[in-house]
């Protein structure tokens, strides 16, 4: 016991020692009042996005001499698509509530190839024609209230165009690795450089601040600023030959792969796959009926957002 009684001290040091470190420090979670300010103003906190299939829409016409090529497509005067078929260089308006055609035109050009909405009833197509000389065209058409479409002016380039987007009566041109920024009558405004190498395609997010493009052969997709500043990219092994895009109210942005439809948000992060079975290039969004219209060959899937 005399032996063990420095050590029998020492313990009862350390039993001390431990007793006062032990004592439980209580805490109690209390919502702030800023998070009170913002859950009364909140309705949603995070949903389920899916992509329901509800019908096709054949864009054949009478006056067809060859099957259909839905090359792009874009919605004008709310419920109306204007679908642009290359191969039958036409360009065509069709009602989504019956899924009629309700007008076309055919134009004299050996391609159409782009179609994009200015403002609420008139879009801009552009054209190609190889002879007697190579020349791209730029065509305003004109669409009522009741689904005719008429000609408007012609705006002249010698660039190859491979899409375009309006945003503020201009219009933003991709052409061979730049974006040329047009007023109405073709005058060129501003050269945005971009890096990318092939077949690519834009799109715009619904506060005309951001601009989205495709590349073909890097299987890629970048946002940048009108100015042409990088803000944000994305890239992955599944994501194979985009081609096509369009963006919705909220700023989801959608692109067309190989078989799929990718959703991203704003920022270019991936959110999911929404289709796997789902092939052609021409893709847009109409905020009238939350839809995605989707071209394949001759017939424009309609899938439901929910």
């Amino acid at each position: 016991m005399k032996r063990s009684k420095g050590e029998i001290e020492k313990f009862d040091s350390q039993f001390d020692m431990l007793y006062e470190d032990s004592k439980v420090q209580r805490y109690k979670l209390v919502q702030s009042t800023q998070t009170d300010e913002i859950m009364k103003n909140t309705t949603e906190i995070c949903r389920m996005i899916t992509a329901k299939h509800v019908s096709e829409i054949d864009v054949s016409s009478c006056k067809d001499k060859k099957k259909p090529c839905i090359k792009k497509m874009s919605v004008v005067q709310r419920h109306y698509l204007a679908v642009a078929d290359n191969d039958n260089k036409a360009v065509r308006i069709i009602d989504t509530r019956t899924g009629k055609v309700t007008s076309e035109i055919s134009l004299d050009c050996d391609s159409v190839w782009s179609v994009t909405n200015v403002k609420s009833d008139q879009i801009v197509v552009s054209l190609t024609s190889f002879e007697p000389d190579f020349q791209h065209n730029f065509l305003t058409l004109t669409v009522s209230a009741s689904g005719a479409i008429s000609k408007g002016n012609v705006i002249t380039t010698r660039r190859l165009i491979y899409d375009l987007v309006a945003i503020a009566q201009h219009l933003y041109v991709l052409h061979n690795n730049d974006i040329k920024v047009l007023d109405m009558h073709g005058n060129i405004l501003k050269t945005i450089i971009c890096d990318y190498t092939s077949f690519p395609s834009i799109a715009v997010s619904p506060d005309k601040k951001t601009i989205y493009l495709t590349d073909y052969d890097k299987s890629s997709v970048q946002g940048m600023t009108l100015e042409g500043k990088v803000i944000a990219t994305y890239k992955d092994k599944d994501l194979k030959r985009p081609w096509g895009m369009t963006v919705d109210n909220e700023g989801f942005v959608y692109v067309r792969s190989d078989g799929g439809i990718y959703q991203l948000t704003k920022n270019c992060t991936m959110i999911q796959v929404l289709t796997e079975d789902t092939y052609g290039t021409a893709i847009t969004y109409s905020g009238a009926d939350n839809r995605l219209y989707v071209g394949d060959d001759r017939k424009v899937k309609v899938y439901e957002l929910q």
